[in-house]
């Protein structure tokens, strides 16, 4: 069909493309900021819908008979054109159409201009697409997020950036741990309504969240069948697994209705849907290790970190040691004890920020690995790195005692994970780096956690670099004095870092990260021994949030810069007295208190602590009386 032939079209039947696509898109506009009344009763409206457009003379001058599905007003004189088709096969039907619609529109007026165009094609029951064009000074540019296609309706922020910025890529915001945090009330919540046991909420939103990448406008009517909408999803996210040949973690995560009430189970889910996709968190995945913290925090909502033994090792930590031991590509990095995948997260991200695409590709395919024993957490783990593009398939779901990583030869690309621990004199370790936070507090005393150092050590190559975290009573107790003899006898401690004392809350345990260099007996060696009060988080709510503190941010910063030139070049840093100092190991224990100073006092902090002491106290003696009359 000709252009001029597609602009002077009747208005839609009942069957018609914009019928079915005419509720979707309206909904969405409005979700995504726009006021969608009529701009021609209402002067804060901004949407045109069908045959509104015609009562606005010049826009209806414009048109020239043509009724694009709507048009939405950017301002005082910019016009966005969106036009939808039935079929999501004619998707590219409908973008040349919205095109031609705004082409029409910028040569009959001299009053609007459309720079933005919308094609979308397809219906409730089969999903929609969505193509969208910013009009450049040399042509139409496609839009698109982080430089990935855009696959749904524009926010009005969004229009506003691009047209500000003159940029039709889009650049995805963050979302803060404030938002993460209330996110995962609201679908907590939602699901415990909907009977959802504790322990299966997080690889319930795990698999929506994989539903959800495959079809992005995934949503159940009440017409729908309840029990065609829950095995739509498990299809949908089967085919991620199986696509991985991680199909004994899909088990993991599989959905299976609480109770006989599926219709209910099915609304939840929807509504689960809508939170996820409102808040754009498939979006932040592309550019931020979001979804750990996210699942973390239906870990702890369930106590299934607690009764596991797990403490989630916070992402600016694992952000603060990537840093510290400079992650590149050509390291071979293992981590025993994976959980959601933080640590290996990290070190892609600083690859990936520092070489280019294809040494983070290639860093991804062969050089990450890890093993997590719990099959819920490792499926977790899976989705996590699917979502970031990492070493997806290089997770074993087994306890790392139980098995080995064996390299082929010397300089092998990649390493396999072979079942046993014991290696033949013949095997290669290749393992260059390792990161990790193993398991607190476990019941099997084969499983403590100097067990996980001694198991990644003889993982890894001579002179390999080891981060871990571990309680700091492993570093000072009776218990553990002849295993500390023993690692100083055959390897070099080369920092200690006292962790603040909430940085794992809720969870209370006094915590230190250690960095050692593997084959390289300790002898006399100096230590830097960091006492880092201050990691720029505070409690909220039962959470740990980021303050903003610049002066926090700083400390961080130069704590990264010392550590890396200790650790990876054997460079001293001028000493901070009480922050950072370097010392042989003059006793046992082996923690920055037993050979640092005493810090100095900090006066801003002084009067903060100070100031809470006294309103605590006014309060207490406030709210006696009251509770003594009651």
């Amino acid at each position: 069909m000709r252009a001029d032939a597609r602009l002077h079209k009747k208005m839609p039947k009942a069957y018609s493309s914009e019928t079915h696509a005419y509720a979707e898109i309206k909904r969405e506009l409005k979700r995504r900021g726009f006021s969608t009344r009529n701009p021609n009763r209402d002067p804060h409206g901004e949407v045109y819908t069908q045959h509104e457009a015609a009562g606005n003379e010049e826009l209806k001058k414009a048109l020239q008979g043509g009724v694009p599905e709507c048009v939405v007003k950017l301002g005082a004189d910019k016009l966005w054109v969106i036009e939808a088709k039935r079929h999501p096969n004619q998707l590219t039907k409908a973008f040349n159409e919205a095109k031609d619609y705004a082409k029409t529109i910028n040569a009959n007026s001299s009053q609007f201009e459309s720079i933005m165009v919308t094609g979308v094609a397809g219906s409730d029951e089969d999903g929609y697409k969505f193509t969208s064009a910013y009009l450049a000074h040399d042509g139409w540019k496609k839009i698109t997020i982080e430089g990935s296609p855009l696959s749904r309706l524009l926010s009005k922020s969004e229009c506003i950036a691009i047209l500000t910025t003159k940029d039709p890529n889009i650049h995805q915001r963050e979302l803060t741990t404030k938002e993460v945090v209330d996110l995962s009330k609201k679908i907590n919540k939602r699901l415990h309504k909907a009977k959802v046991a504790k322990e299966r909420r997080a690889p319930t939103v795990a698999a929506l969240l994989l539903a959800l990448s495959k079809s992005p406008h995934l949503r159940f009517n009440e017409n729908d069948q309840s029990d065609v909408f829950v095995n739509d999803i498990n299809s949908r996210a089967e085919q991620v697994f199986k696509g991985a040949g991680k199909m004994h973690l899909w088990e993991q995560v599989k959905l299976v209705p609480p109770s006989e009430d599926n219709a209910s189970y099915a609304t939840a889910l929807n509504d689960v849907i809508t939170l996820l996709r409102e808040a754009e968190i498939l979006s932040s995945t592309h550019q931020t290790d979001i979804l750990g913290p996210f699942f973390e925090n239906f870990l702890k909502y369930g106590n299934t970190a607690k009764d596991i033994g797990i403490v989630l090792t916070p992402r600016h930590i694992c952000r603060l040691v990537a840093n510290v031991v400079n992650s590149r590509s050509e390291h071979i990095l293992y981590d025993p004890a994976v959980g959601t995948g933080g640590f290996l997260i990290a070190a892609y991200n600083h690859v990936r920020e520092n070489e280019t695409p294809a040494a983070a590709k290639r860093f991804a395919k062969d050089k990450i690995y890890g093993c997590e024993d719990n099959g819920p957490v490792a499926s977790l783990a899976f989705i996590n790195m699917y979502f970031r593009g990492d070493g997806k398939h290089n997770l074993q779901n087994s306890s790392c005692f139980n098995t080995r990583l064996v390299a082929s030869s010397h300089g092998a690309k990649a390493l396999k994970f072979k079942d046993g621990a014991a290696f033949n004199k013949k095997e290669l370790r290749g393992v260059s780096h390792v990161m990790m936070n193993p398991p607190f507090a476990l019941k099997n005393t084969d499983e403590a956690e100097y067990k996980f150092v001694d198991h990644a050590l003889t993982q890894m190559q001579p002179n390999g670099l080891l981060f871990s975290v571990l309680p700091s009573s492993v570093m000072y107790s009776a218990e553990t004095a002849e295993w500390r003899k023993q690692l100083l006898e055959a390897n070099q401690i080369l920092s200690v870092v006292l962790f603040p004392n909430d940085l794992f809350y809720p969870v209370a345990v006094e915590s230190v990260g250690v960095f050692i260099r593997k084959g390289v007996p300790h002898g006399t060696s100096d230590v830097l021994w960091v006492r880092l009060d201050d990691d720029g988080y505070t409690k909220w709510k039962g959470f740990r949030v980021p303050k903003h503190d610049l002066k926090s941010v700083d400390r961080l910063q130069s704590l990264a810069e010392v550590a890396r030139a200790w650790v990876c070049g054997g460079i001293k840093s001028p000493v901070e007295p009480g922050f950072f100092e370097f010392h042989p190991i003059r006793v046992d224990e082996l923690i920055p208190q037993a050979h640092m100073g005493t810090p100095p006092l900090d006066l801003e902090q002084f009067e903060h602590e100070a100031g809470r002491a006294i309103r605590d106290f006014i309060y207490t003696l406030w709210s006696r009386p009251r509770s003594l009359q009651q």
